[in-house]
């Protein structure tokens, strides 16, 4: 069924998917060739790996795997995954990277094949694989879930995503106080780790904990304001309160959050398959732009300045992401797209004027005089 769905995908989308990367997304790891027993004893020492136990062609595919996987390019990653795995069988790096990718692209069947097979071959390399556990949650196994989670928590006892998966499979197989004292450490890891909080609101909620429950989800609003089940769940337990101007003031903010959240994951499902198609990255800019959130805002202008058309200028693109974060006062992200604008476009007076009136914004005499002269010199030699 899911190959179905991907070579429609890939009519769908036309010449863009007719490549390697496409091809890819059609194999199944279960066709891939095994390696003979014992080939990858001693590739690792302890957690690190040794690097002399594989080739030099080998490394350069796996570098360019992880490249694709880091900037969110997953076709490409899965097919130099599959290049290499032809190349080297079983080369535990490269499963580990491929049931990780799968695990992004929400085909969790797959991800389990490629991630027991790496534990296969590198048994002791299970502190590595907290995605196998969430891979199982996914599919519902959750007695799965549970055993290896337990597995991985002991080797990394800290792992704030190890334990949130822990606990919320605990959760679900209806051990609520365990689930919450899990959380509760998830939280003492990571204060702003906001499915945990969010969760923890849940979770009281359900066990009519009220006031506990309300004072949990406020928390979980204000490190996860961007998602919808924050504001939901205040507007619930305010209406079980009785504080009706508040449950309808989290109404309105819910319906507006998750109408804006729903544009935004039906873009970001396009772009697993359509990395490079700079008319999403740049509507997912602006619905983050909407939501409020910088951190998405960035990460679109990330993946909208990779895939640049020719028809688009650089210039014009550095210009508009500088604008976008300064109005959404995003200090840090406007001043790294100051930078990035000075660093790309050095030889346009354009960039030099807005930058001028950048650097008066934000009181940086010294930078502002710089960029005007620069303006001015340049005017002139034009």
């Amino acid at each position: 069924m899911i190959a179905q769905v991907l070579l429609l995908l890939t009519v769908a989308f036309g010449p863009s998917l007719q490549d390697e990367a496409a091809d890819s997304m059609l194999r199944k790891p279960s066709e891939l060739p095994v390696a003979e027993p014992g080939r990858w004893d001693g590739l690792f020492n302890g957690r690190d790996v040794v690097p002399d136990q594989f080739s030099v062609a080998v490394g350069e595919i796996f570098k360019r795997g992880g490249d694709a996987y880091a900037r969110r390019d997953y076709p490409t990653a899965l097919a130099a995954s599959y290049e290499l795995l032809e190349l080297e069988p079983d080369f535990p790096p490269s499963l580990l990277e491929l049931g990780t990718a799968y695990f992004r692209l929400r085909r969790y069947g797959d991800s389990v094949v490629c991630l027991e097979r790496f534990l296969a071959v590198a048994p002791s390399q299970v502190w590595r694989t907290q995605v196998l556990g969430h891979a199982y949650y996914s599919l519902g196994r959750y007695d799965d879930a549970l055993e290896h989670y337990r597995v991985v928590v002991a080797e990394l006892p800290e792992s704030a995503e190890a334990l949130r998966g822990f606990a919320l499979t605990h959760y679900r197989l209806g051990e609520s106080d365990r689930a919450l004292q899990l959380l509760a450490r998830v939280i003492e890891i990571d204060a702003e780790h906001a499915e945990a909080h969010i969760w923890r609101a849940q979770i009281l909620y359900e066990e009519e904990r009220t006031d506990e429950a309300l004072k949990a989800a406020l928390k979980a609003r204000d490190v996860a304001r961007f998602q919808p089940r924050s504001w939901y769940l205040l507007w619930q337990i305010y209406l079980e309160l009785g504080r009706t101007k508040e449950a309808e003031s989290a109404q309105r903010e819910w319906k507006r959050v998750d109408t804006l959240v729903q544009e935004i994951r039906s873009l970001k499902g396009q772009l697993l398959f359509r990395p490079k198609e700079y008319g999403l990255a740049m509507s997912l800019a602006t619905l983050q732009q909407q939501l409020g959130d910088s951190d998405g805002v960035r990460r679109a202008f990330g993946l909208a300045v990779r895939s640049r058309p020719e028809s688009v200028t650089e210039l014009s693109l550095r210009l508009h992401v500088l604008d976008v974060l300064f109005e959404m006062e995003d200090a840090e992200g406007a001043a790294e797209a100051a930078e990035a604008l000075a660093r790309s476009c050095s030889r346009e007076p354009e960039a030099w004027k807005r930058l001028q009136v950048y650097y008066a914004r934000i009181g940086n005499p010294a930078m502002q005089v710089r960029a005007g002269e620069l303006y001015l010199r340049m005017s002139r030699e034009r």
